[in-house]
């Protein structure tokens, strides 16, 4: 479909309150969103923020410098947060629609009592940084990246959720409940050692990392 961007950003702008019914949506630069803000979707497989080309995180809540507002109360449902690229087992060996290192598909900083709620991630070098957040919750989500330890093209997925801190302050009381954390992808058949036994199978190539915590006090992580 079109770019989406400017409209979906325009109304970010407008509204606290934004609703994408059901559709693809093209994005093809980095949408902010403001305090207390909602962006509510018609469902994980139904509305879908599709991302096509290199640039920043798809998705920014609060503001990385903090001079003009921070990511209180907001809340992201019910969305895909999709970006296409192609993999064959056993033939690909770098990823054809490659992205920052640092990118997220939602990045928050700051701010307290957010939700990301029922959404699908596509891989990613993360799907989800929180960065100096308290009381924020990630739930009924499914995460997927990929990161081969065999194949330097394909280490990608750094972490699927990211608890970043700073030098000055950290993560606090955030809950991450009832998600899927996979792969979805899996590799040819290659020889795996574990201990002293040697056997051929396929491997499932997820992120590097599910969960990965650079600070936080008072973690929940559960039914994950």
């Amino acid at each position: 479909g079109s770019d989406g961007t400017s409209p979906i950003q325009s109304a970010l702008n407008y509204s606290l309150n934004v609703v994408l019914p059901q559709g693809t949506y093209t994005v093809s630069s980095t949408l902010v969103m403001r305090t207390a803000g909602r962006l509510v979707g018609s469902g994980a497989e139904k509305t879908i923020l599709q991302r096509l080309t290199n640039f920043g995180d798809t998705l920014q809540v609060g503001d990385p410098a903090g001079a003009t507002f921070n990511a209180n109360d907001f809340v992201v449902k019910d969305i895909w947060f999709y970006r296409p690229f192609t993999y064959i087992a056993g033939t690909t060996t770098s990823i054809d629609n490659p992205v920052a290192a640092g990118a997220a598909a939602i990045n928050v900083y700051g701010g307290q009592r957010g939700l990301i709620d029922g959404g699908f991630f596509s891989a990613m070098p993360y799907n989800v940084i929180l960065e100096q957040t308290s009381l924020t919750s990630i739930t009924r989500s499914t995460f997927n990246g990929i990161w081969d330890p065999d194949i330097v093209g394909l280490q990608e997925g750094l972490a699927s959720i990211y608890l970043k801190s700073n030098a000055t302050t950290v993560n606090t009381l955030n809950t991450i409940d009832n998600n899927h954390i996979s792969g979805g992808f899996f590799s040819a058949a290659r020889d795996v050692t574990i201990g002293t036994v040697t056997f051929n199978t396929t491997v499932q190539i997820g992120a590097k990392v599910g969960v990965l915590v650079n600070s936080c006090e008072g973690l929940n992580i559960t039914n994950e």
